[in-house]
């Protein structure tokens, strides 16, 4: 099956064992990296769209994780264009980050902003003293899965269905990109 889904129930996870040898952030030309301001909330809310009904406010700022300095922002001519949070993780272990809420703004995606957003995320957990990484996607989410391999992210496959979902994401990968999983047979 090459058919990207949209109706899964659960969400696939991506590990990144440890934090080690993380790239430098080669930001574009023109564009600035900088934590949360206030007064990025409506930049922030655009650029996430239907992924945050709730809002910077609800779902960010009154959380308990909530530093500015986790918030990452990606700027062209001092407007927030991409941002991601480098967020705890939920079941408590304080040696584990989440890269959490991803977004790049649709008029400037293509450009690696991503990419740095997200490496300026894990930089924060390491200088916060987190020593490991994860995330969660969706299948059809392939810019952004290909950034995440890229950054040395690997499948969780411990959910039931995810071992094959992640067999279909490399065959489309490998079809689009020529990117294989190391030992993958196509």
């Amino acid at each position: 099956m090459d058919i990207i889904s949209r109706s899964y129930k659960t969400q696939l996870v991506m590990r990144r064992k440890n934090l080690d040898n993380l790239p430098d952030i080669n930001i574009p030309a023109g564009f600035t990296i900088r934590d949360f301001l206030d007064g990025d909330e409506g930049a922030w809310n655009a650029m996430v769209g239907d992924m945050c009904k709730e809002g910077f406010d609800q779902a960010i700022r009154n959380h308990r994780f909530f530093k500015p300095e986790r918030v990452k922002m990606i700027c062209y001519n001092g407007s927030p264009v991409s941002s991601t949070i480098a967020w705890g993780d939920e079941g408590g272990d304080e040696t584990l980050g989440m890269v959490h809420m991803v977004a790049t703004n649709l008029y400037f995606r293509g450009k690696g902003l991503g990419f740095c957003a997200v490496t300026a995320a894990l930089r924060q957990m390491k200088a916060e003293g987190k020593t490991a990484a994860y995330l969660t996607t969706d299948d059809w989410r392939l810019p952004a899965i290909k950034i995440y391999l890229k950054l040395g992210f690997e499948p969780d496959l411990t959910q039931e269905g995810h071992t094959e979902r992640w067999e279909n994401l490399y065959k489309i990968l490998n079809k689009t990109t020529g990117m294989t999983k190391p030992g993958y047979e196509i």
